[in-house]
């Protein structure tokens, strides 16, 4: 059973340095809604969403990474 809080900025605070706020939001909700359908979140599904969000990967690259929808 997963813990009903889970602060993803609070665990990996260094992966979010590098966003501004409307885009740690977005990160954050994704995340969310992940954990909301059941899904563990792993330091390396948050890293490579943060650099699909910020342009470093494109979306097909983040796609073939198997991720969650955002």
């Amino acid at each position: 059973m997963m813990p009903e809080e889970f602060d993803v900025e609070r665990r990996w605070p260094d992966l979010f340095d590098k966003l501004g706020g409307q885009q740690r939001r977005s990160v954050a909700q994704a995340l969310e809604e992940a954990r909301a359908e059941g899904r563990e979140v792993t330091r390396q599904e948050v890293a490579d969403l943060i650099e699909e969000t910020r342009g470093t990967i494109g979306a097909d690259e983040y796609t073939r990474k198997d991720m969650p929808p955002r």
